[in-house]
This record gives structure tokens, sequence and C-alpha cells, in this order.
């Protein structure tokens, strides 16, 4: 967060008069999109094109693990960097045998696949909405931009999904798509997804939340210590 922070004050102080609004606008937008809350105090649709690639980017990486951020989460994508690395020093090294860890504990394998597994999915996902959505828009920052902003639950994106503009102007094939995607953040990715991806534990937390988001029924949850 911080490298994101300091990389794009380098690239737009000389567009502020003041460098301490500057970093304020960059701390703010940069905390709003990674922690997913969707509001911004400034127009980032007409900040420099590196500025904008590392938003983009930081769109994916959502927040810390068990937070209500969207994105992969932080977790994940450490975990993946560390099974990609452990998978070519495999390859290069057949006979070593190698240990992933996170957090200083070894991960199992099924876990290890449980992650890739829910990479995969994510990015089929991913690829086939934004096919969908760019066959109606006109620039590729503002499909990409429109559908990941909305598949991690971010708010405004790029181009003219900015936050100077909004979703009005989309088609409707590309607005359903997108509040597919709304939805499957919201409420199927804790029910369905998950299944595929989780332990036995987290379904039975995951299918008590799509219960209660989509039926509104009250849960009381006693955790012994």
């Amino acid at each position: 967060m911080f490298v994101s922070i300091a990389l794009i004050v380098m690239n737009i102080a000389s567009k502020y008069q003041s460098i301490w609004q500057c970093i304020r606008d960059v701390l703010f937008t940069v905390s709003s999109i990674i922690t997913t809350t969707g509001y911004s105090t400034a127009d980032f649709g007409k900040w420099p094109l590196f500025s904008q690639v590392i938003l983009l980017l930081i769109m994916f990486f959502g927040a810390c693990a068990g937070s209500t951020a969207g994105g992969l989460k932080i977790s994940r994508v450490i975990m993946m960097v560390k099974m990609y690395v452990a998978e070519i020093r495999q390859m290069i090294s057949p006979n070593r045998v190698i240990t992933v860890k996170y957090e200083d504990k070894p991960l199992s394998a099924k876990m290890q696949k449980n992650v890739a597994v829910y990479f995969v999915v994510y990015m089929i996902l991913f690829t086939t909405m934004l096919l969908i959505v760019s066959f109606s828009l006109g620039d590729f920052m503002t499909a990409f931009s429109a559908v990941a902003a909305t598949f991690n639950n971010i708010g405004p994106g790029l181009g003219k999904v900015g936050p100077a503009y909004s979703f009005a102007d989309l088609s409707n094939v590309s607005k359903s798509c997108i509040e597919f995607l709304e939805c499957w953040q919201e409420d199927w990715k804790y029910s369905y997804v998950n299944i595929i991806c989780t332990s036995y534990l987290e379904i039975e937390i995951n299918f008590f939340k799509f219960l209660f988001l989509n039926f509104n029924i009250k849960i009381d949850i006693v955790t012994k210590m």
C-alpha cells in the first residue's frame, strides 16, 4: 500500500500546487480502492497512465484475510506467489524437497489446491465478463476497469466509468453482466464458489452468510474460546 502511494505521489506531484494536498488525495484514493470502500475525493481518471495502472493492480489485491473487502485478498496473492516460486525452484532442482510456508506455517497440499482453484475460477469469470462487456464498449480501459471495479466490489473504475462518470451509459447487456458480478461478489461468492475452494468449516459459515444475506434469517453464533 505504502509503495503504491509513494509511486503515485512521485508521478502526479507536479500536477499539484501543494504536496500535502497531493499526498492526501493519493492516500485516500489508494485506501478507498484497496479496502473497496467506493469513495473518491479526486478524479483519478485524469491521473497519468502509470498511476492508473497501479490503481488497477491494487483493485485485484483487496485487503487482508477475514475482512469484508473484495478482491483476491492479500493473503491469497502472497500464497500464490510463494507457490509459483516453489514450483519454479522444483523444476530447476527436481530432487529438492520444498515446503511452501505462510506466516511461518507450512501450507498443506489441500490449501494450495484450494487457492489455485479459486484463482482459476476467478480468472475464468473475469475473462468471460471482460469479453462480453468489451463487445459494446469502445476502449479497453473502460471495459477492463468496469469489470475489475464491479468484480472486486471497488466502486468507480477508470475511463467512462471513472469517479466523474457512472455506469449509466453502458449497454443493457453490459449492465446485466456487471450486476451478475456484483451479486457474485456480495452473495454467491460466499455460498457457491467457496464450496469448491474452502474447507468444510468455511462451507458451513458461508452457507449461513448466504441465508442471512438472501433471506434475512437471524443467526446467533456462539463461539467457545
